[in-house]
């Protein structure tokens, strides 16, 4: 009964696909020569372009804005007419018009049309969906009765079924098509997957699970591979390359500890991320990501093996991705730094406060140095403004130094009291130079940590209370009045307008604008 309940499935997805294929029909091949004769007239390839005059505007069937910078190109003779018609032509047949009110040359079936590959996805996402949880609910009530064979049936009918029917969708007529393509394969790599597993564990007999683990890591893995075949398919890209990342840390965590694995994940997606960078793929920025996220899983895994190696490698991993990203390079695109920074930064929030508190518990004052230094170093980089989010670095640098001071303390606490009350003092005072202006507002607020903290340091007892209340108070007053001298600083210098400070200029907020104008010549 539930082998026919399956085969009959199976039938239904074969005949809905087979239908959907045979009832989308091909766009008619249009002749470049009769397509320009059409839009603008058998005169136009007879007219010679004209490099002085621009030719009256020709109406065509594409968008307005286009048909007049045509019209423009082709008077500046940077095209011929017979170019500019064949471009109308080709984004006639490629963008249809939009939905609305049927002009001129616009046909009255372009809406329906369109309307029709989107119906179809959502209709075979909603039969998929259904299917897959009546089967899955079918199966579950009966899989542990079931012999081996009839599990093998299931999975591999459903994994062929759904390759089939998968391939039965022309993915080059319409986007939609193309994403129900995607999501039918993945289906059958997960079915793959559960027929792998079957022989892996009921046949084969592997032990431990790992070895299951990665016996459908390959095969996804493989699967995916053949299924995207160097075409523009993100489904099957993200799966091929995850499921070759797993099975690399399978394979090699079967004969190596967690060192040797995590260093040959970091190679593995080392390579991933240059392929990535130097656009060698179909879709660069999916090898890009999946590089980024393999690198900083590598050195974690490290990190499980020997804390005291990996900590600092995750830290100097995510500090290069991070690197990446805000480096200038007119070769990087902005998804491209978007994604090592996002990657980076959530990096270094799993390396650094561990890498803190792993060093800190027996070297707090080695280490509370160590992070200030490298937050002064990323001050002054950020301080030349040649890198891209100079500001966030300058902020992330600035917390550092703060933090670094403060960390100090959990060795010493005399020392970590007096070296925050010089840096912050040092941080205010940097802050009245030009540019600097974030500097003083950390300054400030590391002025409120350290002076409490000082003079309960100091002077323990009682008598203490209202010292600290006195002094608290007396120290948000200056920080008040330092911010309110300071409020136009932070809307030039933040805001981006830094031409008065690169010339040390300091137009107070009361001034007249032309009064603090430098005129140059």
């Amino acid at each position: 009964m539930m082998i026919a309940a399956t085969l009959i499935l199976v039938m239904l997805v074969a005949v809905v696909a087979m239908g959907l294929t045979a009832g989308r029909r091909r766009p008619p091949m249009v002749d470049r020569e009769s397509a320009s004769t059409s839009a603008v007239g058998p005169t136009a390839h007879r007219r010679p372009p004209d490099r002085a005059v621009a030719r009256h505007h020709q109406p065509r069937d594409v968008d307005p804005q286009l048909g007049i910078q045509l019209d423009r190109w082709v008077a500046a003779g940077l095209l011929t007419p017979l170019e500019a018609d064949e471009i109308a032509a080709h984004e006639r047949r490629t963008h249809p018009a939009p939905a609305g009110p049927v002009t001129a040359g616009r046909p009255p079936a372009t809406v329906s049309t369109r309307r029709i590959p989107v119906v179809a996805e959502a209709l075979g996402y909603i039969g998929g969906i259904l299917g897959t949880v009546g089967l899955v609910l079918l199966v579950a009530r009966s899989w542990d009765d079931l012999a081996t064979p009839t599990r093998l049936g299931l999975a591999g009918a459903a994994a062929v079924s759904l390759v089939i029917a998968g391939w039965m969708v022309n993915e080059a007529a319409d986007p939609a098509f193309a994403r129900l393509r995607w999501t039918l394969w993945l289906a059958a790599t997960a079915a793959t997957g559960l027929f792998v597993g079957v022989i892996a564990d009921r046949t084969l007999g592997l032990e431990p699970d790992e070895r299951i683990a990665l016996a459908v890591a390959m095969a996804v893995a493989i699967e995916s591979a053949v299924l995207w075949w160097n075409r523009p398919r993100p489904v099957q890209h993200v799966t091929m390359l995850g499921g070759f990342a797993l099975a690399t840390a399978l394979f090699v965590e079967e004969f190596a500890g967690e060192v040797t694995t995590g260093t040959t994940l970091w190679v593995l997606g080392a390579a991933l991320t240059i392929l990535g960078m130097r656009r060698l793929t179909t879709l660069p920025i999916i090898t890009l990501a999946a590089g980024a996220i393999t690198t900083v899983a590598g050195t974690l895994v490290v990190a499980s093996g020997r804390e005291g190696l990996g900590f600092p490698l995750v830290c100097v991993d995510a500090a290069v991705l991070v690197g990446l990203a805000v480096t200038p390079s007119a070769q990087r695109l902005p998804t491209e730094r978007i994604v090592l920074a996002v990657v980076g930064a959530f990096g270094l929030l799993q390396g650094v406060p561990s890498a803190i508190a792993w060093f800190a518990e027996d070297a707090g004052i080695a280490t509370g140095l160590v992070v200030w230094s490298i937050g002064v170093g990323l001050v002054a980089v950020a301080a030349r403004r040649r890198i891209c989010a100079a500001v966030a670095i300058e902020v992330l640098g600035s917390v550092a130094v703060i933090g670094g001071a403060a960390i100090t303390g959990i060795q010493s606490a005399g020392v970590a009291t007096l070296f925050g009350v010089a840096t912050a003092v040092g941080f205010v005072m940097a802050g009245m130079f030009p540019g600097r202006v974030l500097m003083s507002l950390f300054g400030s607020a590391g002025l409120l940590v350290f002076v409490p903290w000082t003079i309960a340091h100091y002077f323990p007892g009682e008598d203490r209370a209202p010292l600290l209340i006195l002094v608290s108070g007396a120290l948000l007053v200056a920080i008040a009045v330092l911010l309110t001298r300071q409020g136009g600083r932070f809307r030039r210098e933040l805001g981006g307008d830094r031409s008065s400070d690169a010339r040390g200029v300091d137009v107070d907020a009361e001034e007249h604008p032309a009064e603090g104008l430098v005129q140059t010549r």
